[in-house]
């Protein structure tokens, strides 16, 4: 992976251009707001979740810190920062951000790519499913995966996990284009549930489920 200030380079592709956050932005299952004083929200729909933010950039270099969270009237307060970058579209309408994920549930390093659109613009319609998943042992530790294009995709995520129903020690890799990706850092010999999903600002779907032991 490589990540540079002027553009986003990851798994082969590239993303110029870093113009003005600002906004609300809403994506599959959640919805963004960067206020111009640095301070911002993210609700996450499903989890009926509402949290309070601060952020900042550096070209197109992102921090973003989740300060306080209420979720379904429980309040917790946090200081959790997520690091990456992002760019958009030419017309300012199409988000796309590179975050680096944080535990517990994440491993350290573990890097995915959300996608989302101008509060107000037309979403497109979600993805179809990836077909033709395969995950396999590479090395120790390691799994590589691959998956077959995806109409409509505009970037995908691959997912490796002890446990899929609560996302445990997940490692996941973003890979904006081409179709495949392999992850490190998994504890060699555990059994893992590997999958990939295919996004756009209007949606996700997943691929079938692969059990490896890297």
């Amino acid at each position: 992976v490589e990540l540079t200030r002027a553009t986003i380079v990851l798994a082969g592709a590239e993303l110029a251009g870093a113009g003005p956050i600002e906004g609300t932005w809403v994506g599959p299952h959640s919805k963004l707001i960067f206020n111009k004083d640095g301070t911002g929200r993210a609700d996450v729909v499903s989890l009926k979740c509402s949290t309070d933010t601060t952020w900042s950039t550096n070209g197109n270099a992102l921090t973003f810190t989740e300060t306080k969270s209420t979720c379904k009237g429980m309040e917790s307060f946090l200081n959790i920062p997520h690091n990456g970058y992002y760019s958009m579209s030419a017309d300012g309408n199409k988000l796309v951000m590179v975050m680096q994920k944080v535990p517990p549930f994440h491993a350290t390093g573990s890097t995915a790519i959300s996608v989302m659109a101008k509060e107000g613009t037309t979403l497109p319609a979600a993805p179809p499913p990836p077909t033709g998943f395969t995950a396999t042992k590479s090395g120790p530790g390691q799994v590589s995966t691959s998956w077959a294009v995806v109409s409509g995709a505009d970037a995908y995520n691959a997912f490796c996990m002890t446990d899929p129903m609560t996302g445990k020690n997940t490692v996941v890799m973003g890979v904006l284009s081409g179709t495949s990706a392999t992850l490190t850092g998994l504890t060699a010999g555990q059994k893992y549930n590997c999958f990939v999903s295919a996004l756009n600002a209007g949606g996700m779907q997943q691929s079938s489920i692969v059990a490896v032991r890297p």
